[in-house]
């Protein structure tokens, strides 16, 4: 489940997350980014209970403001795996959404790029 984003909603979240989102110190990874892995509880105004959240917080070399995910969630596994998992199922229903666009199946290495449809 994604959080919807209205201004004032992201703003209750991004004070959550103020305290996370200073840049880190020192040399960045080889890989150019730097990520943290934060989680809280959270309850939006409609919502009867309290209910878990994973934040991703980026840091990109060259970009000046990190790109921040949230990831509404009731499983108890680490916040890494949640975020693989939930990675893992938005790459699967993209590629399920591609086929039913039409594009002619995903590119793999037996079937050659894909053939755009005109």
């Amino acid at each position: 489940m994604r959080i919807p984003h209205p201004a004032s909603r992201q703003q209750r979240l991004k004070k959550l997350i103020q305290p996370h989102l200073k840049r880190p110190t020192g040399r960045p990874p080889k890989s150019g980014v730097q990520v943290k892995v934060i989680e809280f509880d959270y309850q939006a105004e409609k919502w009867n209970k309290p209910r878990r959240v994973v934040c991703k917080i980026e840091w990109h070399v060259g970009e000046l403001f990190p790109r921040v995910g949230f990831i509404v969630t009731n499983s108890n596994v680490e916040a890494d795996r949640v975020i693989t998992v939930y990675n893992v199922f938005v790459t699967y229903s993209g590629r399920v959404n591609f086929r039913r666009a039409g594009a002619g199946g995903m590119p793999s290495t037996e079937t050659g790029p894909i053939q755009e449809k005109y």
